[in-house]
């Protein structure tokens, strides 16, 4: 029979676990704990794009494009998406490499 398995959290509760899925993005502190406390490796290869993001404000008759299509506008190595929010702006979320000319 294997071990029971736990994980203790920061308000120190702990609970028993079969697996975990850690969503804590790529500077995961679940995944450097399970790096530090078992034999697991890993590899990190970074994508060599970032991300900026941008608003487009609203006018003065609410929204500046369509609310209800979605926003996604490839170029090459770039792209750019929007987003609607309620407040009538769009966020927008602008792809693009860390490095090279542009």
């Amino acid at each position: 029979m294997s071990k029971k398995k736990f994980l203790k959290f920061n308000n120190d509760i702990q609970k028993s676990f079969n697996r975990v899925i850690g969503c804590d993005g790529s500077s995961s502190v679940l995944r450097n704990e399970i790096i530090n406390k078992t034999n697991a490796k890993f590899d990190k290869k970074p994508l060599g794009h970032g991300y900026k993001e941008l608003t487009i404000p609203p006018s003065s008759n609410g929204f500046r494009i369509e609310p209800n299509a979605l926003h996604i506008w490839p170029r090459g190595n770039f792209m750019l998406i929007a987003l609607p929010n309620m407040d009538k702006s769009f966020t927008c979320t602008l792809f693009m490499p860390i490095k090279g000319n542009f």
